[in-house]
C-alpha cells in the first residue's frame, strides 16, 4: 500500500479549510508551514486575517507571552499577507509605538476590518494612520481616544461602526459620522456628556448607550432598529438642569423602525416636554409625538421599568398604535421583585392594535 504524507494530505483540503488552518495557527507557526512541502512554501502569504486575543491560543499561555507575540509579528507580513481583518483585544499593553507601526502597514495593506480592543491607561490614542485605512468596512474601537487628522477624507466604504467607551469631542464625532456615507450600523456605548447629532441616510441599526445628553437624529428613513439606553445621571439631569433628549426628534425621523429598545432612564428623559422639565401626561400628546412612527414596529422592549404612569402610558400606547407589533417584552426593575404582578394585570386591560402581538415579562 503506497504511503500517503501528511503534507500531501494536508495539500488535498479544499483552500478555505486551509485558510482556517493558518488562521488559527500562531504567526511564527504559519510561517513554519514553509518548510512541509514544496505547495506549502507559500501558503502563509494567503493569510487574510490575523486575530490575537485570550481565545485565539492555549489558556496556559501567559499574558506576556501573547503580548509578545504582537511585538514579534513581523511589519513585512502584515504586509506581505494582504491583511483584510485584524483584531487585537483583551491585551494590557504598555507600547503604543508598536501598535502604531503595525496600523500603519495594515493601512498600506488594505485592510477591511479593524478591531481594536485594549486597556491602555489612559486611553490609547489612535494614530492618524488608521483614518487612511480607506477599504474599511468594519471598525470597533475600545478605550481608544480619538483625535480626527486634517487629513481625513471620511471612511468612504465603512458599513459597521463600534465606538465603545471612547473618548471623542462633538465636533469630531459628527465629522467622523459624516465621513461615513454608507454607514449601516452604529453602536455607541459608554459615552458621556456628548450631544450627538447623526445624519446617516443609509443606517439601518442605531445602538446608544451611556449619559449622552442629546440626541439629533436627521435623514432617517432607512433605520429599522433603535435602542437607547441612557443612564440615571442624564434623567437626574434633566430633572435639575433642564437638558433634554427628546424622542420626538429621533422616531418622529425613523418611521420604518421595526424594533424598539428603550430603558426606563431613557423613557423618563426621552418624554420630556421642550417647554417644562415634566414628563408627557396624556395619550393626545404622546399621540401628536409618534403617530408616523409606530405603523412598522414589529418587536419592543423596555427594560428596567418602575411601572410608573409615564412608562405604563407609553407602553399602552406603543400596544394601541402599532398594527404590526408581533412581541413585547418587558423588563422589571430587579429592586422592584413585586411590580411585575401590578404591571401584569394592568397590561392585560390595554387595548391591543396587533391580534398578533404577545406580551412577555422577563426577569
Amino acid at each position: 500500500m503506497k504511503e500517503t504524507s501528511f503534507s500531501t494530505t494536508l495539500d488535498d483540503l479544499p483552500g478555505n479549510i486551509l485558510d482556517d488552518i493558518l488562521v488559527r495557527l500562531p504567526i511564527k507557526e504559519a510561517v513554519r508551514t514553509s518548510i512541509l512541502s514544496t505547495n506549502w512554501r507559500y501558503k502563509w502569504v494567503s493569510i487574510s486575517k490575523l486575530i490575537l486575543d485570550g481565545r485565539s491560543i492555549p489558556y496556559s499561555t501567559s499574558h506576556d507571552k501573547l503580548v509578545s507575540n504582537v511585538h514579534q509579528i513581523p511589519l513585512s507580513l502584515l504586509y506581505k499577507c494582504h491583511i483584510t481583518e485584524f483584531r487585537l483585544s483583551e491585551l494590557r499593553l504598555n507600547n503604543t509605538y508598536c501598535i502604531d507601526r503595525r496600523i500603519l502597514y495594515l493601512s498600506w495593506a488594505g485592510v477591511k476590518s479593524l478591531n481594536l480592543d485594549l486597556y491602555f491607561n489612559p486611553y490609547y490614542k489612535v494614530p492618524a494612520s488608521l483614518f487612511s485605512c480607506q477599504e474599511l468596512n468594519f471598525l470597533k474601537l475600545y478605550r481608544c481616544k480619538v483625535k480626527l487628522p486634517p487629513s481625513f477624507i471620511g471612511f468612504k466604504s465603512l458599513k459597521i461602526l463600534n465606538p465603545l467607551t471612547v473618548t471623542v469631542v462633538d465636533e469630531e464625532l459628527e465629522s467622523l459620522l459624516r465621513g461615513c456615507p454608507l454607514l449601516e450600523r452604529l453602536v455607541l456605548e459608554n459615552f458621556a456628556d456628548n450631544y450627538l447629532n447623526i445624519s446617516n441616510q443609509n443606517l439601518k441599526h442605531l445602538s446608544i448607550k451611556g449619559a449622552v445628553k442629546d440626541i439629533t437624529l436627521k435623514n432617517g428613513g432607512s433605520l429599522m432598529y433603535l435602542r437607547i439606553e441612557l443612564s440615571s445621571t442624564v434623567s437626574n439631569a434633566v430633572k435639575e438642569l433642564g437638558q433634554i433628549c427628546n424622542l420626538e426628534k429621533v422616531l418622529g425621523c425613523a418611521p420604518a423602525i421595526k424594533e424598539l429598545r428603550l430603558s426606563s432612564y431613557s423613557l423618563q428623559v426621552c418624554l420630556s416636554k421642550k417647554d417644562a422639565v415634566k414628563p408627557v401626561e396624556n395619550l393626545a400628546d404622546l399621540r401628536n409625538l409618534f403617530d408616523v412612527s409606530l405603523n412598522q414596529i414589529e418587536s419592543a422592549r423596555f427594560y428596567m421599568v418602575h411601572g410608573t404612569d409615564l412608562e405604563m402610558g407609553f407602553i399602552k400606547y406603543i400596544l394601541g398604535n402599532s398594527p404590526v407589533l408581533k412581541k413585547m417584552t418587558v423588563v422589571p426593575e430587579k429592586s422592584l421583585p413585586n411590580i411585575a404582578i401590578k404591571m401584569t394585570k394592568e397590561l392585560l386591560q390595554f387595548e391591543r392594535s396587533s391580534p398578533q402581538v404577545k406580551v412577555v415579562f422577563q426577569d
